[in-house]
């Protein structure tokens, strides 16, 4: 069968997995539809999407709309006569005028088990929840948010140290795989999307504020947000008017203590929480470079005794 005419969006690094998932079926690339550039650091400079730099390497087409519901931009996509569109983490809501541009529709890569975990944090939503395991589905996309009918779905085992960025890459990995299998079977038509059962947990995107560490909740649960908060929006706490970033933990035992106070032990620097106690491994504070715990402690010493608020 010929290959389909594509239409690729995404804009992470991890997407250039799908990317290059599809190249290796020959599908040809029409194109590559990510974030515009946007202001980043002191200077505000322009900063390009990982998928826009290789795409540019690669010599692909390149498209970075800041909407995609204006009539120009559909009938732009509309010329590139597309057959198929495939979405790796793109971000946004597309309308139905452009799902229906291609013959064989639109097919998400979405980084969870549809249709648990719907919308944009799939990935934070798993590790907050201390899932044991997670997968990727492959979605014909609607108008709604993630609910298409699923074209099929992989999961594996999660070993429960896994940070975002990392399980990110794993997920868009087994995602690209599972594109490079089943996408031919799909547009030869030997696979056949099915209507999602039910479980859906719409998420919200995640705001700032919910990186500020609770320490009257478990060690368990921060512990898991500093693995999925990481890299934004972070976890967070406040000593002497200062942030501090709290950048890699572990669980420890420990006599308890009231919340939020910083302790020396055995096992390291610790802070307790609402039960148990969190050993800080690194950290960062405000306007200075990361460092180990001890290293910390070592150039503030009275760190040590001081109780962190919640």
């Amino acid at each position: 069968m010929k290959s389909p005419r594509t239409i690729f969006l995404g804009s992470p690094l991890e997407a250039i997995h799908v990317i290059k998932a599809i190249e290796s079926m020959g599908w040809p690339l029409v194109a590559i539809c990510t974030a515009p550039d946007r202001p980043s650091g002191r200077g505000q400079t322009p900063l390009k999407t990982p998928v826009k730099i290789y795409a540019e390497k690669n010599f692909l087409p390149i498209i970075s709309p800041e909407e995609m519901t204006s009539p120009e931009i559909i009938n732009q996509f509309e010329n590139m006569d597309p057959e198929i569109i495939v979405l790796a983490a793109y971000g946004k809501l597309l309308p139905l005028e452009f799902l229906e541009l291609a013959k064989f529709g639109a097919i998400n890569v979405h980084p969870s088990i549809l249709p648990l975990y719907r919308g944009s944090i799939p990935v934070q939503a798993t590790i907050l929840a201390g899932d044991k395991k997670t997968g990727v589905s492959l979605m014909l996309m609607d108008e709604g948010l993630d609910t298409g009918p699923i074209i099929a779905q992989t999961e594996f085992l999660l070993n429960g140290s896994e940070t975002t960025p990392q399980l990110s890459d794993k997920l868009f990995r087994e995602g690209a795989n599972l594109l490079q299998k089943i996408g031919p079977q799909f547009i030869g038509g030997k696979i056949y999307a099915k209507p999602q059962g039910l479980g859906a947990k719409p998420l919200r995107r995640l705001k700032k504020d919910v990186g500020r560490v609770d320490w009257l909740k478990s060690a368990q649960l921060i512990e898991r947000e500093v693995r999925a908060f990481t890299p934004w929006p972070g976890t967070y706490t406040y000593w002497r008017g200062s942030k501090i970033d709290i950048l890699e933990v572990s669980l420890e035992t420990g006599p308890r203590s009231t919340p939020g106070t910083v302790l020396k032990t055995t096992q390291g620097i610790c802070i307790a929480t609402g039960k148990s106690l969190l050993r800080i491994k690194k950290i960062k504070l405000e306007g200075k470079t990361e460092v180990t715990a001890e290293e910390f402690v070592r150039g503030q010493p009275d760190f040590i005794g001081a109780t962190l608020p919640s």
